[in-house]
């Protein structure tokens, strides 16, 4: 159930070109994440989590990759049953925002494990090369324009089946060709809440409302959730707090070595991943509550 997963480091700096080597021995790993608005469209009810940069450093744990807990688009190994249990979403077309969360929490919640790799076999040319120099590189938003408010539908879809667009609204008749629904907080009354698939009520100004926004649910099983693990045990253990879009800060302190020393006692008998109903440690902010895994380690 290990999914070997991380952002790749840029070939400068990294890669020798002349003899194929790696020029450094640190590797990033994954432990950044924050909520981001859907400002490309302008719906902030659109919500999601983004990972941002990663750190790069020297391996802590040696001999072994390092448990992580967020998923990577642009580099991910596993055995075949992930792509077979948590497939491709095919009904998100024009998405990039918002996809490794997607798939992040449905493979936790089937029961995949992320690991980064000890060392870097593979780099990549970024837009951005590290002097800060564009590099031209094309890629798929360049033409948006011929598919206006897809995106928006798709995101909908992607936060709502992974239990993190709001609260459900359940239909009288369940039909997974017609919209599923969920209640999230809105923006302030009278404001433009059409999400392309809901909307609001208008009030007076200054209150705020919750906004009904409708998702695509079709083949929801199929590209949905796990029964494994849940999305609040993946929240609570990374300290993720849906309801005010906020999450704690300096994770990667934790991550760089401790995570993998104190969660990978408790893998299953089987190997079949990590049994979190073993795990009651959450993660909270170092800088304001120190280092609370630190009993874990006695």
């Amino acid at each position: 159930m290990a999914v070997l997963t991380t952002y790749v480091s840029d070939v400068d700096n990294h890669y020798e070109k002349k003899n194929g080597g790696r020029i450094t021995n640190a590797r990033p790993f994954m432990c950044e994440t924050d909520f981001e608005e859907d400002s490309e469209e302008g719906y902030p009810e659109l919500t999601f989590l983004m990972h941002g940069q990663q750190p790069e450093e020297k391996p802590t744990v040696k001999g072994e990759p390092l448990l992580i807990p967020y998923w990577a688009a642009g580099f991910s190994f596993s055995r075949g049953h992930f792509a077979v249990q948590v497939p491709y979403d095919q009904y998100q077309p024009m998405i990039f925002q918002g996809e490794e969360i997607n798939m992040g929490v449905r493979a936790f919640t089937y029961g995949y494990d992320f690991y980064a790799p000890e060392k870097s076999v593979l780099y990549h040319y970024y837009h951005t090369s590290k002097d800060g120099k564009k590099r031209p590189v094309k890629r798929f938003w360049e033409h948006a324009d011929s598919y206006e408010g897809i995106a928006q539908i798709s995101k909908a879809r992607l936060l709502g089946i992974i239990e993190m667009l709001g609260a459900a609204v359940i239909p009288e008749e369940e039909n997974e060709n017609e919209p599923a629904a969920a209640a999230v907080d809105g923006k302030e009354k009278n404001a433009d809440t059409d999400a392309g698939a809901g909307g609001g009520e208008s009030g007076e100004e200054g209150e705020f409302e919750n906004v009904v926004i409708h998702w695509v649910a079709i083949e929801a099983d199929k590209y949905g959730l796990g029964k494994v693990r849940t999305v609040q045990k993946f929240l609570d253990t990374f300290g993720i707090d849906l309801k005010e879009k906020k999450v704690q800060k300096h994770l990667c302190r934790f991550v760089s070595d401790a995570m993998t020393r104190i969660f990978t006692k408790e893998i299953r008998s089987d190997g079949m991943g990590i049994d979190y109903d073993k795990i009651d440690f959450q993660f909270t902010d170092p800088e304001v509550n120190g280092n609370t895994w630190e009993k874990y380690l006695e």
